[in-house]
Parts: structure tokens; C-alpha cells; sequence
């Protein structure tokens, strides 16, 4: 993970969990913002809060082994939650990018962007504010970004096909890096699909580059991406999920 950002991690699930979770997220009431439902893709966000039986996922003991092994203190809660289907035959394409955003409860009146005015930046600034139905998208400092384990649990295998993940090995290290340097990162870091099998994980850094093709085949792909940190924010600051 700390010289390539990512790793494969099978049998996280058994057959059985992946079927009981693929029934409760088709069995859910899609009426709301947190559901997005298209053609191409069906995504629920907050996906923990809506479907609260998920939430038994956060004991399964071998999801649990894995994130201790990234927790020495083993305090660590689920701070975002995603599902995605990417349908058979889909055309969404996901461009290259970093996952560079966390998800707050509110925006409190008192905070200042310390570099909004000078054009200065400073370790403790929060950027990019977005309101969206119920939270705060920001991107906080680089070292909550480090903090952050991603956890991408996959229903079904997850082939190139079937629009598995691409990433750059490696590219995490950088930091925060600019889109105008995607060039120069692919020709520096290796670009790898991340073929993960029923029931396996993709273990990640969200700094780590990442891109996904359309699905070219009959099959789904379906992710839970879950997103795990032992950091309180600071400046009053709550994160929208915590579980």
C-alpha cells in the first residue's frame, strides 16, 4: 500500500454475504437525492444511512483484520459510503482523477477560508466548498487525504470487461497533483487494471490515480466504496457519515 497504493485482498465476502447485500440495495426505496438512477449508472450515496442493514458490514471480521492492519489504534469509523452499478453494456466513463473530497454535516458560519482572500494556502485550509442535499463536499488538507483507507467491495468478478478499475501504481506518493500533470504521472507510473474477483477488495488510497471504461460486457459491476478514517476534523467541522 505504501509503495503502490492499492492491493487486491480476496475473499473478503463469501458468496452468501454478496447475495444478501445485492438483495438489500435492489430491495431499496429509490426516493430520494442519495439515488441516482440511469441508464448507464444506479449509485446511492450515504449508502450506510439508507440502507442501515449494510451497516453489518462494518463487523465483518475480515473486512475489520484488514483496515486494523491500516489502524493502530483501531478507532477508525466509515466516513463515506457509496454503492455504484455500472450496468451491462454501460457507456460511463469515469476520467482520470484523485478522490480528493470529504463529506462534512455543515459549513459553520464562523469558518474562513484563510486563503480564499490572499490567494495563499496554508496546511489547515478546507477548499472547494460544494452544498449538496444533505452535507458539505470539501477538500480538506493533504494530511486527512493520507489518513483515508479506501475499501472497494465488489459483488460480482470485476473484469477489464466489466469496467474494472485503472490506476497508476505508485502515483499516490505525489500528493495532490494537478490534472495539467496526467500526462507526465502516465508516463512516470505504471497503469494497472485492477481485476478483483466476487466477494474481493481493492484497497486503495483515495490519492492514488484512478480511472474506469465502459462496461463492454453482459455482466454488472457492482462496488460498495467505502471510505474509513481515525482522524477528527478540526475547526468544528463533523463528518456527514461516521459509522
Amino acid at each position: 500500500m505504501n509503495q503502490q497504493g492499492y492491493y487486491i485482498k480476496e475473499n473478503i465476502l463469501s458468496p452468501t454475504e454478496t447475495q444478501q447485500l445485492g438483495q438489500w440495495i435492489e430491495n431499496a426505496t429509490h426516493d430520494n437525492p442519495n439515488f441516482r438512477v440511469g441508464k448507464d449508472l444506479f449509485a446511492i450515496r450515504n449508502l450506510l444511512g439508507e440502507i442501515p442493514a449494510l451497516q453489518s458490514l462494518l463487523q465483518n471480521n475480515r473486512l475489520t483484520k484488514l483496515l486494523d492492519n491500516h489502524f493502530t489504534d483501531q478507532n477508525y469509523h466509515c466516513i463515506k459510503a457509496i454503492f455504484f452499478d455500472k450496468p451491462p453494456q454501460s457507456n460511463w466513463v469515469v476520467n482520470w482523477h484523485q478522490d480528493l473530497t470529504i463529506n462534512v454535516k455543515d459549513k459553520p458560519a464562523s469558518f474562513l477560508y484563510s486563503g480564499l482572500a490572499s490567494g495563499s494556502s496554508s496546511q489547515d485550509d478546507f477548499r472547494q466548498w460544494i452544498q449538496k442535499s444533505s452535507f458539505w463536499s470539501v477538500q480538506p488538507p493533504l494530511r486527512y487525504l493520507q489518513n483515508i483507507v479506501t475499501v472497494r467491495l465488489h459483488l460480482e468478478d470485476c473484469l477489464a470487461e466489466n469496467g474494472a478499475l485503472k490506476i497508476l501504481a505508485g502515483s499516490h506518493q505525489l500528493g495532490i497533483t494537478a490534472a495539467q500533470e496526467l500526462e507526465q504521472l502516465k508516463e512516470n507510473f505504471e497503469e494497472v487494471t485492477c481485476e478483483v474477483p466476487q466477494g474481493g477488495a481493492l484497497v486503495m488510497s483515495p490519492l492514488t490515480w484512478h480511472a474506469s471504461s465502459k462496461n463492454r460486457s453482459t455482466q454488472h459491476r457492482r462496488v460498495i466504496h467505502l471510505e474509513f478514517s481515525d482522524m477528527h476534523l478540526s475547526q468544528g467541522l463533523e463528518w456527514s457519515e461516521c459509522y
